[in-house]
């Protein structure tokens, strides 16, 4: 499906899920290498910016939340910035800029602020607010981070374990995604191509810098945090694991005398003892029972394992 906007001397084309036609269209009209229209067709795992003079290439990554899979996968980005377009494709919808294209579209001071000068005003407003947008998603990674905390010491260990791997592999998923776009930002702060991107909007892209480093502190600070969590939720399944085996250890100890008492006493060898009929027999071998098992349980108190 393919968009277009037009204000003043910019022009923004937006291509979701991209068709042959479109990538046909691409190169009849703006002669783009080969190579980078292959970019289109097929996934690229690691994030790039190419110069090629008349064109800047850029693949970016950033995270998409997949209902099927119900975890966060990376949704791919390639953009075309020339002197007056910008093109996007992507195979995934994303909210950020959908929004950002739907506002260009609907409200003139939107474009004036997004396009009113040159494609890299344009390409630095998009890029702010695909970082901006991760941060909701570490809110709601704090949240479940608390909850899961609150969880832990209400003693509800062993439901959480599966809660904290989730976590643990949002927060992994995030960290992979989002790692490699430091260095294509400072490409960017950099760029030797002023006619692209003026000396005035590269300055702007060390901002998006800053952004990238506090969504990275905050990632890191929540992967230290899953990390404790997972520790301690460990410890204290560990710990009550242990309690329920010495129990069950005390009370295999208390009735293993008793078994062999009354196992003993079962025995056919003494059916012709003239005692063993006597009424006082069976109250005599209860009382020891009974004597043998306070007498364990009293050692077992002294040396303080109950």
């Amino acid at each position: 499906m393919r968009n277009k906007i037009e204000y003043k001397k910019v022009t923004w084309i937006d291509i979701e899920k991209p068709q042959p036609s479109d990538i046909e269209f691409l190169r009849e009209k703006f002669h783009f290498n080969p190579i980078d229209l292959e970019e289109i067709d097929r996934m690229t795992y690691r994030p790039k910016a190419d110069d090629h003079g008349k064109y800047i290439f850029i693949v970016l990554h950033f995270p998409y939340y997949d209902t099927d899979r119900e975890s966060t996968v990376s949704s791919e980005l390639e953009i075309f910035i020339t002197q007056t377009h910008l093109i996007t494709t992507h195979p995934f919808p994303v909210p950020p800029l959908l929004s950002a294209f739907e506002g260009c579209r609907n409200h003139t001071s939107v474009a004036e602020r997004y396009m009113g000068q040159a494609t890299g005003q344009l390409l630095y407003h998009l890029m702010e607010r695909l970082f901006d947008a991760c941060f909701p998603k570490l809110d709601r990674i704090a949240e479940k981070i608390d909850e899961i905390e609150q969880q832990i010491f209400k003693g509800r260990e062993k439901e959480m374990v599966k809660e904290i791997s989730l976590i643990q592999r949002e927060v992994l998923s995030l960290r992979r995604i989002l790692k490699p776009q430091r260095s294509i930002l400072e490409s960017l702060a950099t760029a030797d191509n002023t006619e692209i991107l003026p000396k005035k909007f590269q300055i702007y892209f060390r901002d998006i810098i800053g952004s990238n480093i506090r969504v990275w502190n905050a990632l890191e600070n929540h992967k230290e945090t899953v990390e404790a969590l997972k520790d301690t939720n460990e410890s204290l399944l560990s710990n009550k694991i242990g309690e329920i085996m010495k129990i069950l250890t005390v009370v295999s100890f208390v009735t293993f005398p008793l078994s062999v008492i009354t196992g003993f006493w079962g025995m056919n060898v003494f059916e012709n003892v003239p005692w063993i009929n006597n009424i006082f027999v069976a109250p005599i071998i209860f009382l020891f029972m009974i004597m043998t098992t306070v007498l364990m349980i009293a050692y077992f108190k002294r040396k303080k394992w109950l």
